[in-house]
């Protein structure tokens, strides 16, 4: 009779736990894709920069000046298109994250609900 107690309370125990580890284990996976697309994005805008630096580094007369001024839309342009798109990848992200939570907790909420019938 011990044993079947125990059995029952093991058994309830990982049914309640399960839930929280699943969670976990979407929470690391959400904050991997994040931190990636993270770096991705500081990788992007640091070769930018880069390559702005690189430019105004050559600049020796007033023509160089010219065309550098010239090329400062294009580099604007750039940057804000990595901005745009990197916020786009974020909201994704966000959405598809907050489906997974909403999955996660009808599934526990079904598991207790066929659990109590």
């Amino acid at each position: 009779m011990n044993d079947k107690i125990l059995a029952s309370f093991q058994e309830q125990s990982e049914k309640l736990v399960a839930p929280m580890v699943e969670l976990g284990r979407l929470n690391v996976a959400n904050i991997e894709k994040l931190a990636a697309l993270e770096i991705g994005s500081l990788r992007a805008m640091i070769d930018l920069g880069m390559a702005q630096l690189k430019s105004a580094a050559e600049i020796q007369d007033a023509e160089d000046a010219k065309a550098f001024a010239e090329q400062q839309g294009e580099f604007v342009r750039q940057f804000n298109e990595k901005l745009v798109t990197d916020n786009k990848a974020v909201i994704e992200m966000v959405k598809a994250y907050g489906a997974d939570l909403q999955k996660l907790a009808q599934q526990s909420t079904d598991a207790v609900l066929v659990k109590a019938a």
